[in-house]
C-alpha cells in the first residue's frame, strides 16, 4: 500500500465518520420532534376523552333534571288534586250543617 493510497483511506474515513456523526445529530434531532409529537398527540387525545367524558355527564345530568321537573309537576298536580278534595269536603260539611 502507498502512502497515497493511506492518504485517500484516511480521508474516506474521516469523510464517514463525519457524515455518522452528522446522521446520529440528525437522528437526535428527530427524536426530539418525535417525542414533542407524540406528547402533542397524547394531550389532544386525554383532551378529546375529557371532552367526551364532560359530554356524556352533561347528557346524563340533563336527563336526570328532565325527569325530576316532570316528577315534581306530577306532585303539584297531585296536592292541587288533594287541595280541591280538600276544599270540596269542607263545603259539603258546612253545608250539611246549615
Amino acid at each position: 500500500m502507498t502512502i497515497e493510497q493511506g492518504n485517500a483511506i484516511n480521508t474516506l474515513y474521516k469523510q464517514y465518520k463525519f457524515q455518522i456523526d452528522s446522521l446520529k445529530v440528525d437522528a437526535q434531532a428527530n427524536r426530539v420532534i418525535i417525542d414533542s409529537l407524540q406528547n402533542k398527540c397524547d394531550s389532544l387525545g386525554r383532551k378529546l376523552y375529557d371532552a367526551m367524558q364532560y359530554k356524556w355527564k352533561y347528557e346524563a345530568n340533563r336527563e336526570i333534571f328532565f325527569r325530576r321537573e316532570s316528577s315534581i309537576t306530577t306532585m303539584e298536580r297531585y296536592h292541587l288534586a288533594q287541595k280541591i278534595i280538600l276544599i270540596a269536603i269542607i263545603l259539603i260539611q258546612f253545608q250539611s250543617l246549615k
